[in-house]
C-alpha cells in the first residue's frame, strides 16, 4: 500500500500483492502438510493402542477362565479333604 503525506492509504501496490499472497498460501499448505502427518501419527498410535486394548481384553479373559477354574478345583479338593 502507498499511504500519502497525512498517513492515509492512497493506493495498492498490486505488482507486490500476489507474491504476498503466494508466500501466505505457500505457508498454509506447509501448516497443512504438518497438520496431516501428525493426523496420520496419531491414527496410527490409536490404531496400535486398540490393538493393544484388544490383546489385553483377550488376556483377561483367559485370566477369568484359569481363576474359574482354580476356583472350581479348589472346591473339588476341599471336598475331597473333608470326606476323608
Amino acid at each position: 500500500m502507498v499511504f500519502n503525506n497525512d498517513g492515509h492509504p492512497e493506493t495498492v501496490k498490486y505488482h507486490l500483492l500476489a507474491p504476498l499472497l503466494l508466500h501466505q498460501v505457500q505457508l498454509q499448505q506447509a501448516q497443512v502438510t504438518a497438520l496431516q502427518a501428525e493426523t496420520t501419527e496419531q491414527s496410527r498410535q490409536l490404531q496400535e493402542r486398540e490393538q493393544r486394548i484388544e490383546e489385553m481384553e483377550t488376556r483377561l479373559k483367559a485370566a477369568e477362565g484359569l481363576e474359574e477354574r482354580l476356583r472350581r478345583l479348589e472346591a473339588a479338593i476341599g471336598r475331597n479333604v473333608g470326606a476323608r
